[in-house]
């Protein structure tokens, strides 16, 4: 955001390339903790912590939830960077990709992380359940991006509120 207050140009782009690196970096590495620490669970490996497999669980669970926390902000930083540089084909790039994660990481693990997550009511509107309807369906979108008459008008669903 620093970079929206530098008036050279040449400077500008290299903060706003520097920011969005660094942002997809972090983002694929926390992606990966993430899917270690679920298959860690979802294999039972915390059965062999003899009486501390509530520890081990409650350690995984937390570092599960600080990555997707950190995941969810980056890809909104890197969606409202793109979309303030008017890049809006990459923006619905970031959102994407945020749909295939949301569905290959979380909702396919919902039942298992709510389960394991001493802070999920374990119902339809819990942590998890929750973070798995995440998915964001960009095709009309993407639609109006390619029409010839562009005006795009973006919103909030209030569908699972």
């Amino acid at each position: 955001m620093e970079a929206r207050n530098v008036n050279d140009t040449g400077m500008k782009k290299a903060l706003i390339a520097q920011s969005l690196r660094a942002l997809s970096e972090a983002t694929f590495q926390l992606g990966l903790t993430m899917q270690s620490d679920i298959k860690y669970l979802a294999d039972g490996e915390y059965k062999v912590g003899k009486g501390k497999s509530v520890d081990l669980i409650d350690s995984r669970m937390n570092s599960i939830n600080q990555s997707f926390a950190f995941i969810h902000q980056a890809t909104m930083l890197r969606a409202g960077i793109y979309c303030n540089e008017d890049e809006m084909a990459a923006m619905s790039t970031v959102f994407n990709e945020y749909s295939k994660f949301i569905s290959g990481t979380v909702s396919k693990n919902a039942t298992l992380l709510a389960q394991c997550d001493t802070s999920d009511s374990g119902t339809e509107k819990g942590i998890w359940k929750s973070r798995a309807r995440l998915r964001l369906d960009v095709s009309e979108f993407n639609k109006q991006l390619n029409a010839p008459d562009k005006t795009i008008y973006l919103g909030i669903s209030k569908e699972y509120e």
